[in-house]
């Protein structure tokens, strides 16, 4: 206690007003964590506590340079042996048990229709090549570890007629080190 305090006590003790400082409200109790680190710190950290899943996500979700070559050479390979009514090369890029199915909007009713890849793959090979051409616009691919997405909108060209347009959704497994079909769901509309 200073000595304006002490003044303050004896003051009153003997009744001889004097003005004294008023006490102070108690204090709030700090946080637990106040003795440890500043405020400001644990926000921080909580935070960046916070980033640390999604950034290992984001990377573990993109695409190496290489994968997405041989992702794309695997897709370049489909459309090249469908331009070249090769039903060899178009079987061969597709995984044991692939499916290959198509989004159908007829008058307003969505189903899925579902081909053999041995029937496409024979279609393919009973045209005339150049008769099919699959040209791709701007595409994404997303990996992670063995499985790959492409989502790759498309113009369909039949007999060097623009035939319809649409996206092909391929699913992409890593098998042997090399990249396969596994799935590809499509659409077909009219271009616009």
């Amino acid at each position: 206690m200073g000595l304006r305090e002490w003044g303050c006590v004896r003051h009153k003790l003997n009744n001889v007003p004097r003005h004294c400082p008023q006490p102070h409200a108690p204090s709030p109790s700090p946080p637990i964590f106040s003795y440890l680190l500043p405020m400001k710190s644990i926000q921080l950290f909580l935070i960046a506590l916070l980033c640390v899943p999604v950034a290992a996500f984001s990377q573990t979700m993109s695409a190496s340079a290489l994968d997405e070559a041989a992702i794309m050479q695997t897709v370049d390979d489909l459309f090249e042996g469908m331009k070249n009514a090769d039903a060899a090369k178009v079987k061969g890029t597709f995984a044991t048990g692939a499916s290959l199915q198509s989004v159908v909007n007829k008058d307003g009713v969505v189903s899925v229709r579902t081909e053999s890849i041995d029937g496409f793959a024979e279609s393919i090979g009973k045209a005339k090549p150049n008769d099919l051409i699959e040209a791709i616009d701007p595409y994404q691919i997303l990996i992670d570890t063995d499985l790959a997405t492409a989502f790759i909108p498309y113009k369909f060209t039949y007999k060097g007629k623009l035939h319809h347009c649409g996206a092909n959704a391929f699913t992409l497994v890593r098998l042997n080190g090399a990249w396969k079909i596994q799935a590809i769901i499509d659409t077909r509309r009219e271009c616009q």
